[in-house]
């Protein structure tokens, strides 16, 4: 028999969907400076979520999202969060790896989980996802990871951005499943 009693007591439990959603919201309502949220998938109603529960703290904000050309083109992402984010002075990066989902407020408090930052991942809508979470006061070491995820990020400009939107138009007037990332695209991850 395995002997599981140093376990109990522990200050960390693990959350499902309402729970982790509403302790989110609660941890974003008392934000005062940061955020770097790392999240494979966002849409704008995920985002825009957020940003409502922030109701207009002028926050430092990274987004890092994978935005894989699949991503942008079967919905799981959304090309209109970097007007979002832009038009609030927020950063967004790309990681085409990226699968993590964890947000870190204020340096202090570390939300870490399966929801990506979408109406599904947040079980806003109807029929979303069945996710769990946790939520753990950052230590020095998760920051330092966070940050250097953040920092083997590629910086979404507007050149960037316009290049994407260009490739995904293209895809969606000559009807053709995506491919392999255009050369354009791929120099701003060399």
């Amino acid at each position: 028999m395995i002997n599981y009693s140093h376990l109990l007591g522990h200050s960390v439990q693990v959350q499902a969907t309402d729970e982790y959603r509403n302790e989110l919201a609660v941890t974003l309502t008392g934000a005062n400076k940061s955020l770097i949220i790392l999240s494979a998938y966002v849409t704008a109603l995920g985002l825009k979520w957020a940003i409502n529960i922030l109701k207009g703290k002028t926050i430092s904000c990274d987004l890092i999202v994978r935005w894989s050309v699949d991503d942008l083109t079967s919905g799981a992402s959304s090309l209109d969060v970097y007007n979002i984010v832009k038009d609030l002075g927020w950063k967004l990066y790309i990681l085409p790896e990226l699968h993590a989902k964890a947000i870190l407020v204020d340096e202090k408090n570390l939300h870490l989980g399966s929801a990506n930052l979408t109406g599904a991942g947040l079980g806003l809508v109807s029929g979303g996802n069945c996710v769990l979470g946790v939520v753990l006061d950052a230590t020095i070491r998760d920051i330092q990871a966070i940050y250097a995820i953040r920092n083997e990020s590629v910086l979404v400009t507007d050149e960037l951005y316009e290049a994407i939107k260009s490739n995904l138009s293209s895809l969606q007037n000559e009807k053709r499943m995506p491919t392999a990332c255009p050369e354009i695209i791929r120099s701003f991850f060399d």
